[in-house]
This record gives C-alpha cells, sequence and structure tokens, in this order.
C-alpha cells in the first residue's frame, strides 16, 4: 500500500487489491498433493471474504459522500425524526422547504378566493331549494282553490240527478198505466170484432135481414170500444212524450253543468302547468348552480391537494410503524458550511419490506438504512425514551443490536432523547424539561451506548421537537388539528419562548458551532473509519475460523485411534455374523429335508417314490436355501455398513464444530457459499466404499452359486437288500432313513465348505476396503492443520494491511 492516497476513491480499490495478493500468496504455501483439498478451501474460503469485504467496500464507495458532511437521524420507529428534521428544514431555511412555504402561500391566496366563491354557490343553492320547497305548498293551495267550486257543480249534477230520476220514475209510472189501459182497450176492440166476424160468418140470412133494422149490440160496443181505444192511445203517447222531455231535460241540465265542472277544472290543471313550468325553471336553475357549485368544489379540492404537497409536516407520520421507507436527504448551508440531513427510516418496522425507487428499481427497508449510515458522517440516534435501548433475544434483534451492527464503524454519534409532550403548558412553564429521573436515565443511556460504540459515541442531547415544530409554522392543510396545537401553546408562549424551554435553540446553536464545522477532515476520517471496520470485520472473522479450526484440529487427533479401534471390531464381528447366519442356514436346510422326507417314508412309499420324495425336498429346500440366504447376509452386511457408519458419523460429529462457525459466519454477516468440507473421504467416498462392501460378498454369496454344488453331489440309493424289503416294512423304511442321513451328510458338508470358501474369498476385499476407510480417517488431522497455517497467514497480512489503514486514515 501506497503512503498517500492521491484521490479518495483509492483507499476502497487498494484495500481489494491487499486482499486479493493475500488470496494469491496462498498458492505458494504448500504442494502437498494430500491437502490440496484444504489449500483450496483456505482459498476458498479467502475468496468468498474477499467477495464479502469488496461488495461492503463496493457500497461504501456508491454510498459514500467526500464532499458535503452527512448526517443521518437513526433510530426508533416514531421517535420523532422526521418531527426534528421538519422543524430544523424550517428554522434553517432549507431551500426546497422556503420554495415549497412559498408555493404554500400561493396556493393559500387561491383557496381563500375559491372558499368565497364556493360560499356564494351555497347560498345560491340554498336559496333555490328553499324556493323548490314552497313550489309543493303553492300547488297544494293553487288545487284548493279549485276544489270548491268544483266541488258546487259536482253537488248540483248530484241534486239535479236526484230529482230527475224522482221526476222521471213518476212519469214511467203514468206511462206503464197507460200502456195497459191501451193494451186493455186493444184487447176489447179486439175481442168484439172477433165477435163480428164471427157472427157475420155463422148468422143466417133471416138474422143477417134483421139486422138491416136493428144493429148488432156488440157493433156499438165495439165504436165505444175503439173510440176508448183512441183515448188510451193518445194517453199513451202523451206520457211517452212526457218522460222523453223529462229525459231530454235531464240531459240538458246535466250536459250545462258537466261544462260548468270541466270548465273549473281546466283552468286548475292550466294554473298547474303554469306553476309546473316554473318549477321545472328553478329546477334547472338549480342544477346549473349545483353544477357550478361541484366544478368550484372540484377546484377548491384540487387546489387543497395542491396545498398538501406543501403543507409543513408532511414527512412527519402519525405513529404507525413504516411511514417513512426511503432514506431522504435535505441540504443546508450554514455559516459558509454545505451540510445534508438524512431522514433515516425507523429500524423498528419492516425491514424487508420492498419499496419503489424514484429513479426506477426497488429497495428493502433494510437496504435504505444501511445506504443512509454509510453516506453519513455524523450520527444522531433518536429515541423517545430516556433509557438505554432493549437487547433482542434468540430470535429476534433487539434495539441495541441494530445499533451496533449500522453504527459500529461510526467516528460521530450522538443520542437525541426527543421528549414527548401533549401539553407544552403543564409541561414546560416554570419548568426545567427534564427531570431527574430522566437525567439519571440518560446517564444509563450514554453508559450503554459507550461500551458498545466505544470512544465514537458522544452524548445525549434533549429536547421536544414536536411542540417547536408546531410554533415554527402555520402553514397546515386546512382543518389539520395542528392548528388548534399550535394556537393553545401561543396563548402560553411565544414562539422563541417555546424553542429555548425545548431546547431547540441550543441544538440549533450545537449545530452551527461544533458539529458542522472542520468538515472536511471529519468527512476523510469517518469515510476511512468505516473501510477499515470493514476490513477489520472480515479479519475478525478470518481469526473466528482459524480459532474455531484449530479446536478442531485437537480434538480430531485425540479421537483417530478410537475410530479405527471400533472399526477392527466391527469387521470380527462381521465375519462371526457371516459364519454363524451360514450354518444356521445350512441347519435348517438339512432339518426340513429330513423331516419332510421322512414324513413321506412312515407312510410307507416304495423305493422309487422315496427316491422322488427325497430329490423333489432337497430341491424345493434348495431353492428356500437360495431366497433366505441373500437376505440373512444383506441383515449382516446392513449391520455392518451400520456399524462402520456410526464409527464414521461418530468421528465426524467432531468435524461438525465447522456448522459453528458458519453460524458465526452468518451472525457476522458473512453470508457466502463457502464450502469448508472436511470429511473422512479424501478422494475415497466412503459410502461408495461401504456399498461395495456389499457388492463384494453379494458377489461370492448373493447369486446362490455357491449352493448349485448340490447339482454335482449325485444322490446315492444303496438298497442291497432291497428284496427283503418286500416283505419287511420297517426294513425298508430304516434303509431310507439311512439313505436321507446319509445324502444330508454329504450335502451339508458340501455347503459349509463352500460357505468358508466363499468367505475366504469375500472378507479379504472387505478388509482392503475397510483400510481405505482408516486411511480416510487419518486424513482431517493433516488437512484440519494445513487449514490452520494457511489462515494464520491470511490472518497475518490482512493485520498488516489494518496497520497501514489506521495510519493513513489518521485513526489511531
Amino acid at each position: 500500500m501506497v503512503d498517500s492516497f492521491k484521490n479518495p476513491e483509492e483507499i476502497y480499490q487498494q484495500i481489494n487489491t491487499e486482499l486479493e495478493k493475500v488470496v494469491q500468496s496462498v498458492n505458494a504455501l504448500s504442494q502437498d498433493d494430500a491437502v490440496s483439498q484444504e489449500k483450496n478451501s483456505a482459498q476458498l474460503t479467502l475468496s468468498e471474504c474477499q467477495q464479502e469485504l469488496g461488495q461492503q467496500l463496493n457500497e461504501l464507495r456508491r454510498n459514500s459522500e467526500w464532499n458535503r458532511f452527512t448526517i443521518a437521524f437513526y433510530g426508533e420507529t416514531g421517535a420523532g425524526k422526521s418531527t426534528l428534521i421538519e422543524t430544523l428544514r424550517i428554522l434553517l431555511h432549507e431551500p426546497s422547504k422556503v420554495q415549497a412555504r412559498k408555493q404554500y402561500d400561493a396556493i393559500h391566496a387561491q383557496l381563500r378566493a375559491s372558499e368565497t366563491r364556493l360560499q356564494t354557490l351555497n347560498d345560491q343553492v340554498q336559496i333555490t331549494q328553499d324556493t323548490l320547497g314552497r313550489f309543493a305548498e303553492q300547488l297544494q293551495a293553487l288545487r284548493e282553490s279549485y276544489e270548491a267550486p268544483a266541488q258546487v257543480v259536482s253537488h248540483a249534477i248530484d241534486s239535479t240527478q236526484l230529482r230527475h230520476t224522482a221526476a222521471l220514475e213518476q212519469l214511467d209510472q203514468q206511462l206503464q198505466a197507460a200502456q195497459a189501459a191501451h193494451q186493455q182497450a186493444s184487447q176489447a176492440v179486439q175481442t168484439l170484432q172477433d165477435f163480428i166476424e164471427q157472427h157475420q160468418r155463422t148468422a143466417s140470412l133471416w138474422e143477417k135481414f134483421k139486422e138491416l133494422f136493428k144493429q148488432l149490440p156488440q157493433k156499438q160496443a165495439l165504436r165505444e170500444a175503439e173510440a176508448h181505444q183512441q183515448l188510451t192511445q193518445q194517453k199513451q203517447s202523451t206520457a211517452t212524450g212526457a218522460v222523453h222531455a223529462q229525459k231530454e231535460l235531464h240531459q240538458q241540465e246535466r250536459e250545462g253543468l258537466e261544462k260548468q265542472l270541466s270548465d273549473v277544472r281546466l283552468a286548475c290543471e292550466m294554473a298547474c302547468v303554469q306553476m309546473a313550468g316554473e318549477e321545472t325553471r328553478t329546477r334547472i336553475q338549480l342544477t346549473q348552480l349545483q353544477n357550478d357549485r361541484l366544478t368550484q368544489q372540484a377546484q377548491y379540492e384540487q387546489l387543497c391537494q395542491q396545498q398538501l404537497q406543501y403543507v409543513d409536516g408532511e414527512i412527519i407520520g402519525d405513529g404507525r410503524s413504516d411511514h417513512t421507507l426511503l432514506t431522504k436527504q435535505y441540504d443546508f448551508h450554514l455559516h459558509g458550511q454545505d451540510f445534508a440531513l438524512l431522514d433515516v427510516p425507523g429500524i423498528e418496522g419492516n425491514e424487508t419490506k420492498e419499496v419503489a425507487l424514484p429513479v426506477g428499481g426497488k429497495s428493502t427497508v433494510y437496504e435504505q438504512i444501511t445506504s443512509a449510515v454509510q453516506r453519513a458522517h455524523a450520527v444522531f440516534y433518536v429515541t423517545n425514551k430516556a433509557a438505554p435501548p432493549q437487547t433482542g433475544d434468540i430470535q429476534t434483534r433487539g434495539t441495541l443490536e441494530k445499533i451496533r451492527e449500522h453504527l459500529g464503524s461510526q467516528t460521530e454519534v450522538w443520542s437525541i432523547f426527543n421528549k414527548k409532550i401533549s401539553n407544552a403548558k403543564h409541561s414546560l412553564k416554570g419548568k426545567e424539561l427534564l427531570s431527574q429521573d430522566e437525567l439519571a436515565s440518560l446517564q444509563g443511556l450514554d453508559e450503554v451506548m459507550s461500551q458498545h460504540l466505544g470512544k465514537h459515541y458522544r452524548k445525549a442531547i434533549s429536547l421536544a421537537a414536536l411542540p417547536a415544530f408546531l410554533v415554527s409554522t402555520n402553514h397546515f392543510s386546512p382543518g389539520s388539528i395542528n392548528i388548534s396545537r399550535r394556537q393553545k401553546i401561543l396563548d402560553d408562549f411565544t414562539p422563541e419562548d417555546l424553542l429555548r424551554c425545548t431546547q431547540m435553540t441550543p441544538f440549533l446553536e450545537f449545530l452551527a458551532s461544533s458539529l458542522v464545522t472542520d468538515c472536511k477532515a471529519r468527512i476523510k476520517k469517518s469515510n476511512f473509519n468505516k473501510a477499515h471496520e470493514a476490513l477489520r470485520g472480515t479479519l475478525g472473522k478470518l481469526k473466528s475460523i482459524r480459532s474455531n479450526f484449530s479446536k478442531l484440529y485437537k480434538d480430531l487427533g485425540g479421537n483417530e485411534q478410537d475410530a479405527k479401534a471400533q472399526l477392527q471390531s466391527s469387521y470380527a464381528s462381521l465375519q462371526g455374523r457371516l459364519r454363524a447366519s451360514g450354518s444356521q442356514l445350512i441347519s435348517n436346510f438339512e432339518s426340513n429335508v429330513r423331516n419332510k422326507v421322512y414324513s413321506r417314508i412312515d407312510e410307507d412309499i416304495s423305493n422309487d417314490d422315496f427316491k422322488s420324495s427325497l430329490s423333489y425336498h432337497i430341491d424345493q429346500e434348495q431353492k428356500i436355501l437360495q431366497q433366505q440366504f441373500p437376505a440373512t447376509l444383506q441383515r449382516d452386511i446392513e449391520r455392518f455398513q451400520t456399524d462402520v457408519k456410526d464409527v464414521v458419523d461418530k468421528f465426524q460429529e467432531h468435524a461438525q464444530e465447522l456448522t459453528s462457525i458458519y453460524d458465526q459466519l452468518n451472525k457476522t454477516r458473512l453470508n457466502t457459499k463457502i464450502d469448508l468440507k472436511i470429511n473422512i473421504d479424501n478422494g475415497i467416498k466412503v459410502g461408495s466404499l461401504l456399498l461395495s462392501i456389499a457388492g463384494g460378498i453379494a458377489a461370492v454369496f448373493g447369486t446362490g452359486g455357491w449352493i448349485l454344488v448340490i447339482g454335482l453331489v449325485g444322490l446315492l440309493f444303496s438298497f442291497a437288500k432291497s428284496v427283503w424289503g418286500w416283505f419287511d416294512s420297517d426294513y425298508k423304511k430304516s434303509e431310507q432313513r439311512k439313505s436321507v442321513n446319509q445324502n444330508l451328510s454329504k450335502i451339508v458338508s458340501q455347503l459349509h465348505l463352500s460357505l468358508d470358501t466363499g468367505l475366504e474369498e469375500a472378507l479379504p476385499g472387505v478388509r482392503a476396503k475397510l483400510d481405505q476407510i482408516e486411511q480416510a480417517i487419518e486424513v482431517p488431522v493433516k488437512q484440519t492443520g494445513e487449514l490452520v497455517a494457511l489462515l494464520q497467514h491470511s490472518t497475518d497480512k490482512l493485520t498488516l494491511m489494518s496497520k497501514k489503514i489506521i495510519n493513513q486514515g489518521g485513526l489511531s
């Protein structure tokens, strides 16, 4: 590394270069093929560390700020970071805030004019609605005014109807009487006419002659009846005319009255139509006014929405988590110094949540927090509790752990106790901001922070941001609760007094006189320290790995011999089990054949049947033996494999301490994919060896070929005294049993010989493979020792580079 840097970027590049040299130097340490895997593992470890450190350095290079002194406001969710920053933006006249307040004032004037126009329209709408409301009453009154004349005419029509109905009923009665009288007279005339006609047809000549001198009385009666008929006819006609006249008179009177009623109703409808027209015109006017009001309301709401973009406090949350998701930067110029404030998302929210970036792409909240603290040269840890931050548990990181992770590489860290005050008069009038208990608690906070951040931690500063914010501005959204809250404070304090009581004025003086000074030197020191902390973290991780391997090296050496002894014991047990299992199956074969053939002999079978039975049962039991032996063999082999595997696994448990190394790497955020495998294979796959042991034994015994020797053994049947057997059944059975025993004895001897031969062929292969496993067990000790040496060399090189960075950055 050179003595000085030509530009700030060189610090990151040179750290990477030095680490590359360390990785490359590992190649020259050992050329032993036996430890080539260990050397590769060490190279992989260092390469992964280099990659991790390179990523951190790239993040620092990407996020580092070398020109503008940057202060991050970092802390718990809901601690009031944004409230404090917003107050500083107002009081220190941050450029974007000044511009926003100008926009607010311009829109505010437009809002006042819009409110006036909207109120006028509201009044006009109300008047028109009242007018429409009266139309219903007026229409009802109009209808009622025509209702009385209409009822008079209706009553007249009803009265006329009654009167004419009564008269008509009387005339109808007279007509009916006249009709009855006329009908009666007509019947009398008809009767007389019928008599006279009948008399003229039947009268004698004499009678007719007499009639010349004396008229028939009926003819006189007929003339009288006809005269009476004419009289009744006239009366009937007169009665009919009277009825028609009465009906016509009724019709004329009714039509006259109905016309009067129709005229009244027509006049009413015309008046109602005229009033409805006036109502329609009024409704149209109301609709237009309402549309105008909606348009004006939309304009007003649009102005309100525009104004919301420029109100003071828009960056302040409502106390719920995850309000601030993106880090926001605000640039300031104070007493000739440029500096920036960063509003960082809260560390107690959902840090894995993804948010869209203004320039495109996405970022997690955690990445936003990390980027901000890497960019910052000084950090204010903001809390609303006068107490040390809480620690977490196994499952969840606490606030203190997050602070140590995020701020461990900072050169300047302050705490800000942002006291919550809801009633300024009660809490601040004639009182100090902090109580004695709070002062004592803040002392404890300083002690804990100093313990975890070391010399870079400064002290705690106390203030109350919310009351200070409220008196610093009146640029709120219409209807905001902050308007009444501000007025309540101003009833008891002047803005200047309130800022002093909340310790905001002293904090502003601290920024100007102490913090934002000598910025270039502080920027350099901060950035160098972050780079050094990244390297120091990597160095610490490598030392931790080396320590773990050293312990593992010692443990493995002490347990190597135990594992070998256990393997020897497992091999001896395998020999005994294989021989015992084979002998037991042969014994079962012999017993089964003897019992089954003896059963047939007891049935007094012939010699030919005996031969067939013996051959058959030997063949059947041979097949059973062929089926059973591989399974029995497999059980013994599997037990041996299990025993060997248990020994190997038990030995390898000591290598599992690597897991703790990986856990440590994860805890220290070395999230790499390092594969530091220390196992007993060393190129010899133990699992394959175990399988090949089974395969070697199975190759000798598994096919049952050794049993097929039975087929080569000729069965001996000697019945020299067979003739006697025709006469003595017991003798025949005895000879048959003797033949069974002779043949089985020969077969069993051959099977035992084949078993011994097979074991002699198979076990040396097992022994050879077991020797390979024992040789593989020896490798981890040498492997681990080589890794320890390689890692020691690497940590020495990185320690030297760390010292050079301390000297270059003035960090000592």
